[in-house]
């Protein structure tokens, strides 16, 4: 979808009566805003709609839903402002941010030096990637060394896994002379291609790998260890630290009072929950 074709989404019945309703605990993290903020009572979040489980279209009820679509609806009320979501495809938003599309943006991403260069983050989740086979696979592949003489998969578009892919290749099999791992990069999603048998295994971002445990549980099974942790956090252009720091007080506000775990426990997410919030903190 391209910039010039963002839909809109507003939260519902969040406002209720309006802003005078909201309590003195709103109140004050609403006043640690920036003034434009705080006289616009308007925070436009970038997010994209197509990314389970932290925001997409239900399949059901057709409406904008997940963890990100939660949490900041939790900050809208505990902020006293609203929080104007805008959709865009995942490569819309960084030049969107840029170009002042929108104020952040709120989709799970990782928090690295090569964006630190031009954005700065309040960072909110652990995470790391996985490597999976299908429950049916998984006696014959308990182990890293297992992978061996193997065809592994991962998405194209995640360039990481491949190197991830290629390093362990090298240091399981290839050094000690063993069958190699035959890489394959695919388009789709890799846990179809794992029912489809186009690949033993597979390595998935973690926060898909705890989903689909959560919605389709016992079809699939992790091997080894969730690997190369990172931070993902909420994204804002470098400059605006005010904003960063506000946000980041709200969230710290919802991990304290317990609605932060209990959105990351409705995703099955639990395990990437963090005790406090963070800047600018990931070290890859």
């Amino acid at each position: 979808m391209s910039l010039e074709k963002i839909e809109r989404f507003r939260w519902r019945g969040l406002l209720g009566g309006g802003i005078l309703l909201l309590g003195a605990a709103s109140m004050a993290h609403a006043t640690s805003l920036p003034e434009k903020y705080q006289k616009s009572k308007v925070i436009r979040v970038g997010l994209q709609n197509q990314y389970a489980p932290f925001n997409y279209i239900d399949p059901k009820t057709k409406e904008l839903t997940g963890l990100s679509v939660d949490l900041f609806a939790a900050l809208e009320k505990k902020m006293g402002v609203k929080m104007e979501v805008v959709i865009a495809t995942f490569p819309d938003l960084f030049p969107g941010l840029q170009a002042n599309r929108f104020d952040l943006i709120g989709a799970g991403i990782a928090d690295n030096s090569k964006r630190r260069e031009t954005l700065t983050f309040a960072d909110h989740l652990k995470a790391g990637f996985v490597m999976m086979t299908s429950a049916d696979k998984a006696s014959h592949v308990k182990s890293w060394d297992d992978l061996c003489g193997k065809s592994v998969a991962y998405v194209r578009f995640i360039a990481l896994l491949g190197d991830i892919l290629r390093d362990v290749n090298e240091k399981a099999c290839v050094s000690k002379d063993k069958a190699p791992i035959t890489i394959v990069t695919d388009d789709l999603p890799v846990q179809l291609g794992l029912r489809q048998n186009r690949y033993e295994a597979a390595m998935i971002a973690q926060e898909l790998y705890l989903y689909l445990e959560k919605t389709q549980p016992g079809s699939y099974a992790q091997i080894g260890d969730a690997v190369n942790g990172s931070l993902f956090g909420i994204a804002f252009q470098k400059s605006d630290t005010d904003l960063r720091d506000a946000i980041g007080a709200g969230i710290q506000s919802l991990i304290d009072d317990g609605t932060y775990g209990k959105l990351l426990d409705k995703y099955g997410l639990t395990a990437m929950s963090v005790d406090k919030v963070t800047f600018d903190a990931g070290q890859n």
